[in-house]
């Protein structure tokens, strides 16, 4: 009886011991890769929202944190994109035909970066943009830094 019990015993406890055992955490499964349509839709968002002269609607597509480069100068802060963006608004027509064509792009990770030729600018009428973009926790894009350079003027 000894003896069945010794090999009983032992295997009682492997049994309940893998029993009580935490369950095996699983990874989260890994985003997608940010894909040059992803980065065309978050472009494009922000072109509809300056096209509708909604401004807090542009701010809302940089982080909290983003910095903002152009001609009439530097801004720090999704709240001080809005602001700019409230003012350079204001003037009639501004927004209306803006359009923007990704040119290049690429894309690591969660960051990703566009370069793209606008037309109908509001600060400027035609210039490029450099814009780096973040993905958010909830899949969406937000931009990090831009940078918009205008074409120099037409010499006569």
């Amino acid at each position: 009886m000894y003896a069945r019990l010794s090999r009983t015993i032992p295997a009682v406890l492997v049994v309940a011991v893998a029993s009580c055992a935490a369950p095996a955490k699983e990874e989260p499964a890994a985003p997608p890769p940010i894909t040059q349509q992803s980065v065309e839709e978050s472009v494009q968002a922000t072109v509809a929202a300056l096209n509708a002269g909604d401004a807090a609607k542009v701010g809302q597509s940089f982080t909290d944190d983003a910095v903002f480069i152009n001609a009439r100068g530097k801004y720090d802060s999704a709240a001080g994109i809005t602001a700019f963006w409230t003012e350079a608004l204001k003037t009639p027509g501004a927004g209306k035909d803006l359009k923007l064509e990704i040119v290049k792009w690429g894309a690591s990770g969660d960051m990703a970066y566009s370069v793209s030729r606008f037309t109908g600018g509001v600060t400027a009428p035609t210039g490029y943009v450099v814009a780096v973009s973040q993905r958010q926790p909830d899949g969406s894009m937000k931009t990090v830094a831009q940078v918009s350079i205008p074409d120099p003027p037409v010499k006569k």
